[in-house]
């Protein structure tokens, strides 16, 4: 295989598992020990997220939201996020940099909001 079939093979594959991931029904798998987070088989992907707390204020839970829906179907509704596979086989996506749903801005509303938000490596 050439070096410029690999890339675009890549590409194919990683819009494939996108598809599915869209075509499927997220199904929980579990909690986390800590009750922290949720696994969630979406498809072909494994996806880890954040259990919304009860208590959690209005802005944060919908933000919360938006990033729980990303992850598990590649959707957003607040941005058109980017969503794949990288070469080393994890499912990523990526929201608008001013999407509530992106990581970083749930950590700056953490902030604002006085709730601890800790992001994942």
């Amino acid at each position: 295989m050439s070096r410029k079939t690999k890339p675009r093979k890549h590409r194919a594959d990683s819009a494939q598992i996108v598809a599915l991931v869209q075509a499927a029904v997220p199904q929980l798998l579990r909690t986390t020990p800590d009750g922290e987070h949720e696994v969630w088989q979406c498809g072909p992907a494994t996806v880890v997220v954040p259990v919304i707390p009860d208590d959690a204020p209005v802005e944060l839970r919908q933000a919360l939201t938006a990033h729980r829906r990303a992850a598990t179907t590649a959707r957003c509704p607040h941005c058109r996020v980017k969503a794949g596979v990288t070469v080393s086989g994890v499912w990523e996506v990526r929201h608008a940099a001013v999407c509530p749903g992106d990581p970083e801005q749930l950590v700056k509303l953490g902030e604002r909001l006085g709730v601890g938000i800790t992001r994942r490596a």
